[in-house]
Formats: structure tokens, C-alpha cells, sequence
């Protein structure tokens, strides 16, 4: 009561035939036997030409797919490691590199954010570096001054302490020596009192 396959030699046929048994009932309750003969050679081909066209489907959706996988993986990586390529070269201070913006998606809205990142730091650091410099420039005339302020304070201070030595060791014992020595002392002590204050005046 079920369908039935055999393949062998008909000598009917004189061929290797494939025969297919299908049993089957009417309404009367007659039972009938179907039997149907297929050359095997042909029906060998005919498996043969199904598996080849198989093949042949199964490669091209394989292909296919391969093709599909690598388009869109472009479509997608690409921009991704062309921000992540924007990004290191900001890392690295170089912000000459912009990424694609040519898209109206999210990743074309992180690559504008990038870009305008990049554009602000080139700025910021550019102002640090005029404003480095500048302070640069005016740390070395702070320098010169405090050299020409110190030159001239240790003038009066070397005349003011070496003559009031000679006085207080009795190296000048002469009056009128005594009284010239003094004099420039008082001259140079006036003269100290205008350079002090002419820096407090700055």
C-alpha cells in the first residue's frame, strides 16, 4: 500500500530500467497497481544534470553573497575607519585629515563632529602657540630688565658699603677725606632711593 522503486535488467526492455510501483484504490474498493519504467541511464542523467545545476546555484548564491557581504561591509567599515583614521591623526596633532562627510546618515553626523573638532583644536592650539610665544618674548625682556635693575642697584650698594667700611675701620683718617667719603655715600644712598622708586612707579 505504499510506493515501491526497483532498478535492475528488464529483459523486456534489454536495459537497466527503473521502475516505479504505485499502488492506489477506487471508490469501490478495486485496488490498482501503476507502473512505470524509466530507462536508469536517463534518469542517472537526469540526477547528474540536477546536482550540476545544483552546484551551479549553490556557487552563484555563494558568489553572489560573497559579493553582497563585501559591498556592504564597504559601505559600513569605510566611513567607520575613516573616522577612526581622523581621530589617531587628531591624537597625533594632525589636523589635516577630514573625514567623508558625503552622508546624511549617523556615521556622516559623527564625521561633520569630527571635523569640526579637528577645525577647533587646530585653532585653540594655534592661538596657544602665538600666545606661547609671546610670552616667550616676555619672559626674556623680564629677564634683560631684572639683569639691567640688578647692575644698576649693585653700583651704589658696592660704593655705599665699601667706603662706609673704610670709615668704620679708620682707613681714612683725614677729615676732609672722612667728610668726601661721606658725601658720596650720602649721593649714592639718593641715588638708590630714586632707582627703588622708580621701580615701584612701574
Amino acid at each position: 500500500n505504499r510506493e515501491a522503486y526497483y532498478t535492475g535488467y528488464s529483459p523486456d526492455f534489454k536495459l537497466e530500467m527503473t521502475a516505479t510501483f504505485l499502488p492506489f484504490k477506487i471508490q469501490n474498493g478495486q485496488q490498482f497497481l501503476i507502473m512505470v519504467h524509466s530507462p536508469a541511464t536517463e534518469l542517472l542523467e537526469i540526477i547528474k544534470a540536477t546536482r550540476s545545476t545544483s552546484f551551479s546555484f549553490l556557487l552563484l548564491f555563494f558568489v553572489l553573497s560573497g559579493a553582497l557581504a563585501w559591498y556592504f561591509s564597504q559601505i559600513i567599515t569605510r566611513p567607520v575607519l575613516e573616522i577612526r583614521k581622523a581621530a589617531l591623526d587628531i591624537a597625533r596633532g594632525n589636523f589635516t585629515t577630514l573625514a567623508d562627510t558625503n552622508r546624511s546618515d549617523e556615521l556622516g553626523d559623527l564625521a561633520r563632529a569630527m571635523n569640526i573638532l579637528s577645525v577647533r583644536l587646530k585653532s585653540t592650539l594655534g592661538s596657544l602657540s602665538r600666545a606661547n610665544a609671546e610670552l616667550g618674548s616676555l619672559l626674556k625682556q623680564w629677564k634683560e630688565f631684572v639683569a639691567d635693575v640688578s647692575h644698576e642697584l649693585r653700583t651704589p650698594l658696592f660704593l655705599i658699603q665699601g667706603y662706609s667700611e673704610a670709615i668704620s675701620d679708620n682707613v681714612v683718617q683725614d677729615k676732609e677725606a672722612k667728610t668726601e667719603y661721606l658725601s658720596v655715600i650720602n649721593k649714592e644712598a639718593i641715588r638708590l632711593q630714586k632707582l627703588v622708586n622708580d621701580l615701584l612707579a612701574l
